[in-house]
């Protein structure tokens, strides 16, 4: 498979700018597109919680974590109506994205953080305590790797036009 050497990502909160993070990771060419003036999208109206396993961070509490107890605790608080194959991919793929989000500047508090309903502290929070948290390292590591940034520039429409 030819991967494409230009990306267009549309949005700029924290799933764009992973994205666009990761395309400029692997050599691609990055133009964002940001409906508001500045980066952050909804991600900034949020409270900035991003469940996920976190072996390291619960054993100084004489906690264990692994995949297999998120999925069994996450399934059942939900009434296990969700696709188990998606909570699956959360749960094996959360610690390697919190590593990564580390490694591009993200700090996160120590202290772990549950929900009402939760059984587990799984909640990760950044020590700004703040969804800025996310997004000022992401953005920051962004533009340091070449990413193109348009900002008041909403996407209506998007159109695939194939080459040759």
């Amino acid at each position: 498979m030819v991967l494409a050497k230009k990306v267009v990502v549309v949005g700029a909160g924290i799933a764009g700018l992973c994205a666009a993070v990761t395309a400029a990771e692997r050599g691609m060419s990055v133009q964002v597109l940001e409906a508001q003036a500045v980066p952050g999208g909804l991600t900034l109206r949020s409270d900035g919680l991003m469940g996920g396993v976190d072996p390291r961070r619960l054993r100084v509490f004489g906690l264990e974590d692994n995949p297999e107890q998120y999925i069994a605790i996450t399934f059942s608080a939900g009434g296990r109506r969700g696709q188990l194959s998606l909570v699956e991919r959360l749960a094996y793929e959360s610690s390697a994205t919190i590593t990564w989000l580390e490694a591009v500047g993200v700090a996160f508090d120590d202290h772990l953080f549950m929900a009402d309903r939760s059984f587990f502290p799984r909640l990760h929070l950044p020590k700004s305590r703040t969804p800025a948290g996310y997004i000022t390292p992401l953005y920051s590591e962004a533009k340091r790797l070449g990413v193109r940034f348009a900002f008041n520039e909403p996407v209506f429409d998007v159109q695939r036009r194939r080459s040759g």
